[in-house]
């Protein structure tokens, strides 16, 4: 139902126009009466209104278990929230049941006012037999629409929108269909339209700052309108959901629900990105063994702190769903050192570009120098939880070692990025950047790790830096001397350093300097070193991030 259809039908029911109303219903496929609706009017509150109730009818029509639910916060004329109000649609084989009630003090599930329907589970399906039975009872706060032939609107020549949505699930990073369908969803008065094209240009970059904020304050204002109705059942399904250039593109889902119902959510939305809540070591292995796991793009695994503390990883790392994988993600992710090991020496993913390990050991690095199955890998992130085990520094080096060796099986790496390794020095750097090593990296990222100048020096020396074109350096050891050794890279194009110890005024004075030294054939364009402000002549040379 389009925003212009769902008008309609509101400004029917206002003027109690049977005719009209009963027209567009029938589009629905159910019969719209205003005095039928009647016994709702006066249950209708300040939040909850003719829209809301109409949309759920829809989404009961729509849903494959026949029901639909709106909740909104309801408010006295002060505006001091004064509960909720609950609408509940359930389709059954003659009518659709539609009820309206009120419940104070902020209630979290209809249950607050329809006891019989306890317990209420957020995936709704499996509410439909306790809805049924409410359906069946006769009471003042629900109607009975009956069911109608649906009617159709007869072909226009338009695009095929249901073409259009599968070519968008079949292309996700593809903007073209979607912004076809946007010009006919704006057309037919859909806001869904409106928000395609809006999100696509904000994406892009294409607006000016005033026009930026303007375009944002209008999306927010139709995803809280429209939001559910574009998410349609992912908006039961998922713990969370995000709609990226006009459709959902990740979700926040528990392993079970994925399992039963991702190869749908996949099949009909342009997800790409899902992250597993709650994550254990049963639904992990329960999402390892889930076939529609080989549909994901991009895999992001979170523990909790405080949640369990060990959660094995090698039932992923076997898992043989992992096909069209391009990145995976851990986060605060703690396992024992030989599980990763074990893991990330048998994870399958031939199209994996990006890994990013943020895990209790460093000992999976030694699984992944030796897997030959990663042939795509090109981005490697490292976040080790090192301080807190008196080992770390001997993984790090033995990692460091299994990573650079001739015989590593990552010879297309071209981005590391090391978070959090403090004090680390010239004896763990120089082999990463050893000419022996396998990859030649184009960037390499050093957050937090507080490389003194001898390190940076060590970086600048090797023979595997010399094709450098981005540095990332943050920390509380380097100096002036460092952020100077790092412009003798010869092909670095972009430098971002962020000195823990800001930089007194002789500093400053000596790295401008050395900026304005370059060559003009330098390849370096954009700078960004805190504490440093570039005057005019080096402004317009040099951009900041």
């Amino acid at each position: 139902m389009t925003d212009a259809e769902l008008d309609a039908l509101v400004g029917a029911w206002e003027r109690g126009d049977g005719e009209a109303l009963a027209t567009a219903g029938a589009r629905l496929g159910v019969a719209l009466d205003p005095a039928v609706l009647a016994p709702l009017e006066p249950r209708l509150r300040n939040q909850l209104g003719r829209r809301d109730v109409l949309l759920t009818v829809a989404a009961a029509l729509d849903a494959e278990h026949g029901l639909g639910v709106r909740e909104l916060k309801s408010a006295t004329p002060a505006r001091w929230v004064d509960g909720k109000d609950f609408c509940l649609a359930v389709r059954t084989e003659s009518s659709v049941v539609v009820g309206v009630a009120h419940a104070p003090n902020q209630p979290m599930t209809p249950t607050h006012v329809w006891s019989e329907l306890r317990p209420w589970y957020r995936e709704l399906g499996r509410n439909r037999k306790r809805a049924e039975a409410w359906a069946a009872v006769a009471d003042e706060d629900r109607v009975w629409l009956p069911l109608v032939p649906k009617t159709v609107a007869a072909p226009t020549g338009a695009p095929d929108v249901a073409a259009l949505r599968a070519e968008i699930v079949a292309h996700p990073d593809d903007d073209r269909p979607r912004l076809v369908l946007a010009d006919l969803l704006t057309e037919q008065g859909d806001a869904h339209g409106e928000l395609i094209t809006l999100q696509i240009r904000l994406a892009h970059g294409e607006l000016a700052a005033a026009a930026q904020e303007e375009a944002q304050a209008r999306v927010k204002a139709i995803l809280a309108a429209h939001g559910p109705r574009i998410a349609g059942e992912v908006e039961e399904r998922a713990a969370d959901y995000a709609i990226v250039r006009g459709f959902v593109g990740a979700i926040t889902i528990a392993a079970p629900t994925f399992a039963r119902h991702g190869e749908r959510l996949l099949s009909t939305h342009p997800i790409t990105t899902v992250t597993l809540k709650p994550l254990n070591a049963e639904s992990l292995a329960k999402l390892a063994a889930t076939p529609s796991l080989a549909r994901v793009r991009r895999l992001h695994l979170r523990q909790e702190i405080g949640a369990e503390r060990d959660v094995p990883v090698e039932p992923l790392g076997r898992s043989p769903h992992l096909g069209g994988l391009e990145e995976l993600r851990f986060d605060n992710h703690q396992s024992p050192p030989d599980d990763w090991e074990r893991a990330l020496a048998a994870l399958a993913a031939p199209r994996l570009r990006t890994l990013s390990l943020s895990s209790s050991s460093l000992r999976g690095l030694l699984g992944l120098a030796r897997n030959p199955h990663l042939p795509s890998l090109k981005e490697l992130v490292l976040h080790p939880g090192w301080s807190r085990r008196p080992e770390a520094f001997a993984e790090l080096d033995a990692a460091i070692a299994a990573l650079s060796a001739r015989g590593s099986t990552l010879g297309g790496l071209e981005v590391l990025r090391l978070d959090s390794l403090g004090g680390l020095g010239a004896a763990q750097l120089a082999p990463l950047l050893d000419g022996a090593a396998p990859y030649r990296l184009r960037s390499l990222a050093l957050r937090s790790c507080h490389v003194d100048d001898a390190g940076v020096e060590a970086i600048v020396a090797a023979a595997g830096a010399q094709a450098l074109t981005s540095v990332e350096l943050s920390g509380k050891r380097t100096t002036d001397a460092g952020v100077r050794a790092l412009l003798r890279l010869p092909r670095l194009e972009r430098l971002d350093a962020y000195l823990y110890d800001p930089l007194e005024p002789p500093a400053i004075e000596r790295v401008l300097a050395a900026l304005r030294a370059l060559p003009s054939s330098h390849p370096l364009r954009e700078v960004d070193i805190n504490g440093v402000t570039l005057p005019p002549e080096l402004a317009e040379r040099f951009t900041r991030r």
